[in-house]
This record gives structure tokens, C-alpha cells and sequence, in this order.
């Protein structure tokens, strides 16, 4: 089984992620994206010319991109989730609305949280991870504006919950998973 976790930018996502990998297996995404200063094993980092070929090679379950303007250079980044790094259990994937599409397409079954929680706690988790740029800042504010309206959310996740405590949000995920 898949548990997606999805939501907007720096709603906890990550953090929940990592919580609930003590009990089931965290799939560690693939990007191209450059590493944060400090981060280690969120993420398999690989060249672009390598995901395209992944690509073509079918090795992901469910991939996509983003438009970034990062410190004020523009790239595309690409996140995806290999076939390779689903376990037979629960599985927890970090994913968007388009993702999670991918994941409840495939043969797995799927649980699926969508992560809330107010700007300013937003931006300041943001900031907390020592490479802010308010511009990027305020594109993703725009971008997830656009790609999760609320009646989107609200049609394609079991659950939608406000990310304000991170023990109440592990409660009523394991509460999802034994429906």
C-alpha cells in the first residue's frame, strides 16, 4: 500500500514523512533539483540526462516537474518515484495532486493526507531551512495556488488535515490507514 502525502509548499510534508518512517517504509524520491546545504538522504540526486532516461526506461511509478526561479536563476526540476523503491507493507511517498494521480493509476492501492497550514508558518519553515528566497517563496505561494484549489483537494484525498501539531497529524494518519 502507498500513503501519499501531498499539500503546499513547506506544509510539513517532509517532516510527517520522516515521522512515520520509523513505523513504514519512506520511499526515498529521485530529483534533479540541487541539495539544500546540510541535507542528506531525502533524496536520490541525480543528473537531469539520468532522469530522462529513467523515464524512457518506465522506472518510475509517477514523475513530474517544476518551474523554479532559485536565487533568481529559472531551471525545471524533476521528482519522481521509482519502481525499484516500493516494499511489500505500507509505503510513504511524498507526492503532489498530479502524483498521486500516477500512484492511484498503478496497481497499488492508495491512502492519500493532504497537508494545510497557514502562510506564515509556511514561510517561516521556509526559512528554517537556511537557503530562503523570497522570490521562489512567492512563486510556490502562486503555483500552489494554482494546482490545489480547494475543491481539487477535496475531490482526490481521503483526508485533508491542518499540519499544526505533528503528533495530532501521525494520530489521524494511522487512523486513515486502519479504515
Amino acid at each position: 500500500m502507498i500513503l501519499a502525502i501531498t499539500g503546499f509548499t513547506a506544509s510539513g510534508k517532509d517532516t510527517l514523512a520522516k515521522e512515520l518512517s520509523k513505523s513504514f517504509n519512506f520511499v526515498t524520491p529521485t530529483t534533479t533539483r540541487p541539495r539544500r546545504e546540510g541535507e542528506v538522504d531525502n533524496y536520490h540526486f541525480i543528473p537531469k540526462d539520468q532522469f530522462m532516461s529513467n523515464i524512457e526506461q518506465k522506472k518510475f511509478i509517477e514523475h513530474r516537474s517544476y518551474n523554479t526561479n532559485y536565487k533568481g536563476v529559472k531551471d525545471i526540476w524533476y521528482y519522481g518515484t521509482a519502481y525499484s523503491d516500493i516494499s511489500p507493507g505500507t509505503n510513504i511517498v511524498v507526492t503532489d495532486l498530479e502524483g498521486l494521480q500516477y500512484f492511484k493509476n498503478s496497481e497499488i492501492p492508495v491512502k492519500s493526507v493532504f497537508l494545510n497550514v497557514d502562510v506564515e508558518t509556511r514561510r517561516d519553515r521556509c526559512k528554517s531551512r537556511g537557503d530562503y528566497d523570497e522570490t521562489e517563496f512567492l512563486r510556490r505561494l502562486v503555483d500552489d495556488a494554482n494546482k490545489y484549489p480547494l475543491i481539487r483537494i477535496l475531490s482526490e484525498v481521503d483526508r485533508v488535515l491542518v499540519n499544526a501539531s505533528l503528533e495530532e497529524s501521525i494520530e489521524k494518519v494511522h487512523e486513515l490507514l486502519c479504515e
